[in-house]
């Protein structure tokens, strides 16, 4: 049982550098599925007014897993979590929207 503690006690920045390297991984993770300049609808927010609104995926922000999202409508950019986006692919209401435009 001894040798099977020493590993976690040796190299002092080891504990630190598994931490970053484990959040790193679920970063990726959250982040899967969804790609820049993605179409998503907005869900499950605070902020009633933005539910069902659609925006456009700028940017991913691994330090706090958040996507920038610009909001259609000139409403500005939000930084949301994946659980609060809806991927709308080409059977989605933003590309069938965008077509009879």
């Amino acid at each position: 049982a001894a040798a099977a503690a020493a590993p976690a006690k040796s190299g002092g920045g080891s504990d630190w550098t598994a931490v970053e390297l484990e959040r790193r991984r679920l970063a990726e993770g959250f982040r899967g599925g969804f790609h820049e300049g993605a179409t998503v609808a907005l869900q499950g927010l605070g902020v009633e007014e933005l539910n069902g609104k659609l925006g456009q995926l700028v940017s991913w922000n691994s330090q706090s897993l958040r996507w920038q999202v610009e909001l259609e409508g000139g409403e500005g950019c939000k930084a949301l979590r994946p659980a609060n986006l809806v991927p709308q692919d080409s059977d989605g209401p933003a590309q069938k929207r965008a077509k009879v435009v």
